[in-house]
């Protein structure tokens, strides 16, 4: 059984306006799984109706076979969310900001005692416990959040452009981390950032207008692509006369007074030296978003 199964989820905000999500259905167990998408794709709303800040126009999401509206605290027990939106308050210290959720999260004072330590070691805030909130940068607050979030040590965790504000070494812990523990738990990942997921998602989901357009392994999503991904080598100078021509392209490298560019065609582009592109997740929401 699953451990999160979505069942034509659907969210209309008004009848008169197309649904901001569209007969969702998906069936999430362990790992990690990349939700992406541009703006108004609808993996904002999607994430709220799982973490129960949204009630959902028609469908269902169940946890192991129960919705999780029954299941109440229970569901909420073994969630952890970690929203997009830096709403702190900003007075708290960074450590009675965590105790303060440790407390609505129903955990023991010993239990906050041996974890709030453990995550400030893990996002790299252990010698910033007294700082004030609102005195952190961006990237610092994003990793509060993601702290507030683990702090239950969650079974289904749901991460909103987590990685918002992180420099790239950041970056890099936090996917190594996640990876690290997918293999106990569901983890949802949204995000514009396509590298945060392309080496450690289990699956892909691509939203566009509340609907999904492809789904699957990354390897999968590759593949549907790859058929409609060239690439090349120009002189700089001609490139923009190129562009006009094949607008959907990337440039991807510089050499000398050549540029190398992917172009996406679902017919061989009639130019020199092209070939089929050896194809990343990157090429994939290029095809898909064009």
């Amino acid at each position: 059984m699953a451990a999160l199964s979505i069942q034509k989820l659907t969210k209309r905000y008004s009848k008169n306006e197309a649904p901001a999500l569209s007969d969702f259905n998906y069936e999430f167990s362990e790992g990690v799984y990349g939700l992406l998408g541009p703006n108004g794709a609808g993996k904002s709303t999607l994430m709220n109706m799982i973490v129960g800040n949204e009630m959902p126009t028609e469908g269902k999401i169940l946890y192991e076979g129960q919705e999780i509206r029954r299941l109440g605290g229970k569901y909420r027990n073994i969630l952890g969310y970690m929203p997009q939106q830096q709403q702190l308050y900003d007075n708290f210290t960074i450590g009675r900001f965590l105790y303060y959720f440790a407390a609505l999260k129903g955990l023991r004072q010993a239990e906050a005692d041996a974890r709030i330590p453990e995550l400030l070691k893990l996002v790299g805030l252990y010698t910033h416990e007294n700082r004030r909130l609102k005195s952190l940068s961006g990237g610092m607050k994003q990793r509060v959040l993601l702290a507030q979030a683990l702090l239950n040590d969650p079974k289904i965790l749901i991460l909103d452009e987590p990685t918002a504000g992180l420099d790239p070494k950041e970056r890099m812990n936090l996917r190594n981390y996640l990876f690290s523990i997918a293999g106990q738990k569901t983890i949802i990942l949204a995000t514009h950032v396509i590298a945060d997921v392309e080496q450690i998602a289990k699956e892909v989901i691509f939203l566009r207008k509340g609907e999904t357009v492809l789904s699957g392994t990354p390897v999968e999503a590759v593949r549907y692509a790859a058929p409609s991904i060239w690439e090349t080598e120009m002189p700089g100078t001609l490139y923009q006369d190129f562009s006009r021509k094949y607008p959907s392209n990337r440039v991807i490298g510089e050499m000398g007074e050549k540029v190398s560019v992917k172009i996406i065609s679902e017919e061989k582009p009639e130019i020199e030296n092209v070939r089929q592109a050896a194809v990343s997740l990157e090429d994939v929401y290029m095809y898909l978003y064009r």
